[in-house]
């Protein structure tokens, strides 16, 4: 029951009380201003002189103003080019239903396309739709005059408003804001400050900030990643890999590569074909998987054999494919492949898959560590 009361009232950006009563507040005033205002300026013709699609721009301009649907030109561009769209398709469209889907789509596409993504254009393109034949009767210049002074009249307040409300920026330079995947990958490394400092602090700055405590995590750990790399210089695999690596067959028996193991103390062994090729890796913990793993002792050795079964071979434990890496990789790439594979050990290969050579986890943080030494 937790987990569903969870799903259906998910939590949503951290937002102290006072910026709550300060965006209802601001959005109070803004509306009736630019409603006094428009009607002041339109009450001579006969149509509505505010859209109803200001209340939802209202939202987005006062409640998130850090939010790149609220900037100055998504707002006119997003709001007059919808109502540009909905008196076409009012007047070109004879069906009411296809006329309300394609300026809602058009919409869609022009605002993508022209970067000016406002949601409430959508409800403005309705609007141009839906006014009936004697507001269409009107014609262009009469039916966009709410929308764009309405539009231009918002801004305008918006501006004075977030100025005088401390914290706030607006407006605030265009970000890039990709899509959020369902669920947020994780940071590429370890970082010093968990989601619960993160959302300590969201919280202490008191404002919207259009950005998952996830998604801050994450972009906190790729901003170390490119640190990282201007400080260490142009460090690539081929510099820090083993040469010297133990090999097996894809037909070498079990207890040959678990000896292998043992006698070089290493985690995993990159199987090759005949060719040098890799063709899979056989670790430790492929060995456990398997229920026979004991029968590399030499007394189930024998008892096996007095059954008459054959050895076991590595091809049939083995991890294949293979996540390998090139010679020329950057070494800080090696933390996203580490982190997101969850592995410890990443064969080096050339360009037609030959092993050259084979990258840990442990040289990976032996660079590290010799490069702060160095620094120190």
């Amino acid at each position: 029951m937790k987990d569903l009361f969870r799903q259906l009232f998910a939590r949503q950006l951290s937002v102290t009380h006072r910026e709550r009563l300060i965006s209802a507040a601001g959005a109070l005033v803004v509306m009736l201003l630019i409603g006094w205002l428009s009607h002041l300026l339109l009450g001579g013709h006969k149509m509505p002189f505010l859209a109803a699609s200001m209340g939802a721009s209202a939202i987005l301009l006062l409640a998130v103003p850090h939010s790149p649907f609220s900037q100055p030109w998504p707002l006119l561009g997003g709001q007059v080019i919808p109502a540009l769209i909905g008196i076409a398709c009012a007047q070109l469209v004879p069906d009411l239903y296809v006329a309300c889907a394609l300026a809602v789509g058009l919409s869609i596409i022009a605002m993508f396309y022209l970067r000016c993504l406002h949601p409430p254009g959508g409800g403005t393109a309705l609007q141009m739709v839906l006014g009936g034949p004697a507001l269409l009767a009107l014609g262009y210049p009469v039916l966009l005059a709410p929308v764009l002074l309405n539009s231009i009249l918002l801004l305008i307040a918006a501006l004075l408003i977030n100025k005088l409300i401390p914290g706030r920026r607006y407006p605030v330079l265009p970000a890039l804001h990709p899509a959020k995947p369902a669920v947020a990958p994780a940071s590429p490394v370890k970082l010093n400050v968990g989601q619960e400092d993160i959302l300590a602090a969201m919280q202490e700055i008191g404002a919207v900030i259009d950005v998952a405590e996830e998604d801050l995590e994450r972009i906190f750990g790729l901003a170390t990643l490119h640190a990282q790399r201007r400080k260490m210089g142009e460090v690539r695999c081929a510099d820090i890999m083993t040469r010297d690596v133990a090999t097996v067959e894809r037909h070498t028996t079990q207890e040959s590569a678990w000896n292998v193991l043992r006698s070089r103390n290493i985690r995993g062994v990159p199987v090759l074909d005949s060719e040098r090729r890799v063709v899979g890796i056989v670790a430790i913990a492929d060995f456990l998987k398997q229920a026979d793993w004991k029968l590399c002792t030499l007394p189930q050795q024998l008892k096996m054999w007095l059954r008459g079964k054959r050895s076991p071979l590595v091809e049939e434990i083995m991890t294949s494919p293979v996540i390998s890496v090139a010679e020329n990789l950057h070494v800080v790439d090696l933390f996203m492949i580490f982190a997101e594979k969850r592995i410890n050990h990443l064969p080096v290969v050339d360009e037609e898959n030959r092993l050259t050579g084979i990258v840990t986890r442990l040289d990976l943080l032996s660079t590290l560590v010799g490069d702060y030494a160095e620094k120190g």
